[in-house]
C-alpha cells in the first residue's frame, strides 16, 4: 500500500465514522421526537420539525434529516414546533418552538432543551430516561405559559421558544 493509498484509506474511514455517528444521532432524534409527540398526545397536524440553522420556508414540511444540523458546540440541533389553541377552530393559535440538542456519548445520548439548559442522559433502551426528559419538556412549556404570561403579553414575540435564551 502506498502512502497515498493510506491517506485515501484514512479519508474513507473518517467519512464512514462521521456517517455512522450522524445516522446514530438521526435515529435517536427521530425516536425522541416520535416519543415526545406520542407522550404529549400532540395531534399530527399540530406538530412539525423545523431547522434552526436557516430561514424556515413557508408551507414546507421538513424531514428530521432536513431539519437537524451539527453545530460548533458538537450537538445536533433541531426544532419541534407545536401549535396550541383554546379550541381548534378558534384563533389565535400559538406556535411553540422547542429547541432540542443531542449528541452521542458512548452508549447513551446527551440531550438538552436549548443552549445553557440542564443536561439529560438518555439510554436508548431505557423508557424511563425518555419519560424523564419529556416530562421536563412538558413542564417547561406549561411553566412558560403559567409563570410568564404577563411578560409574553407585553412582548412582540409571535412564537413561544422553549429552550431559547
Amino acid at each position: 500500500m502506498t502512502k497515498f493509498d493510506e491517506l485515501c484509506q484514512a479519508y474513507a474511514t473518517s467519512r464512514k465514522n462521521y456517517f455512522d455517528y450522524r445516522n446514530a444521532c438521526h435515529d435517536f432524534i427521530s425516536r425522541l421526537v416520535k416519543k415526545i409527540i406520542k407522550y404529549l398526545e400532540i395531534p399530527e397536524e399540530q406538530v412539525k420539525v423545523i431547522p434552526l440553522s436557516e430561514e424556515i420556508k413557508d408551507q414546507c414540511d421538513y424531514s428530521i434529516s432536513q431539519a437537524m444540523h451539527l453545530d460548533e458546540d458538537t450537538f445536533w440541533h433541531i426544532g419541534i414546533q407545536i401549535t396550541l389553541y383554546e379550541q381548534p377552530d378558534i384563533v389565535p393559535h400559538q406556535p411553540v418552538l422547542i429547541w432540542l440538542m443531542a449528541k452521542k456519548n458512548d452508549d447513551s445520548f446527551l440531550v438538552k432543551l436549548g443552549p445553557g439548559s440542564k443536561d439529560f442522559m438518555i439510554r436508548p433502551n431505557e423508557e424511563k430516561d425518555y419519560i424523564h426528559f419529556i416530562d421536563n419538556v412538558f413542564l417547561s412549556i406549561k411553566d412558560s405559559f403559567e409563570l410568564e404570561l404577563q411578560h409574553f403579553l407585553e412582548g412582540e414575540e409571535k412564537t413561544r421558544r422553549i429552550g431559547f435564551q
